[in-house]
């Protein structure tokens, strides 16, 4: 497991301390020795669109359901991401197929939410988390943030040096 030496460990303990107990979440989330299943990381917002209108036919309806599951599980995040639309009220599937209000928001989060966009909301929402003292949301944003890197390509090696480089100094 990734330990502070040296210099980085005097850094590290000067950081205030919910600025510093973030850094620990996000080197832990994103270190080599962490578990993998530790690691997990939520499907990014476009990932889940994409999925999502791509999914008709019979022969995906497993798909659609699992997705359904994901697409609610969103609400707590869209609530952070000032633009992004609502999730539309009604339920996502009937019958086993995508309710229209839920196909018309997946192609405005394919046409409109790009990964800039998402993590920029992803990113002010987390600072005012951290800066408002509130753990358990920063650690929900950094999940999230984490998976919308992920998806664009950042490897979790990448995702920790980032961070531990440039914060921490070591």
């Amino acid at each position: 497991m990734w330990v502070y030496r040296g210099a980085a460990a005097t850094k590290r303990r000067s950081l205030p301390t919910e600025l510093g107990n973030w850094v620990d979440y996000w080197l832990f989330l994103t270190a080599d020795e962490t578990f993998p299943a530790w690691r997990l990381r939520p499907i990014s917002l476009q990932s889940i669109a994409m999925l999502a209108l791509n999914s008709e036919g019979h022969h995906n309806l497993a798909l659609r359901r699992q997705l359904g599951v994901e697409v609610e599980a969103l609400r707590p995040l869209v609530g952070h991401l000032s633009s992004i639309p609502n999730l539309p009220s009604v339920p996502a599937l009937t019958n086993g197929a995508w309710h229209h209000d839920w196909i018309r928001w997946f192609k405005a989060i394919v046409a409109r939410a790009d990964r800039e966009t998402v993590v920029g909301d992803i990113i002010a929402s987390l600072a005012r988390a951290v800066c408002g003292r509130d753990s358990g949301l920063s650690q929900f944003l950094t999940r999230h943030l984490a998976g919308e890197l992920a998806d664009a390509g950042w490897s979790h090696r990448e995702l920790f040096r980032v961070i531990n480089r440039s914060i921490v100094g070591d």
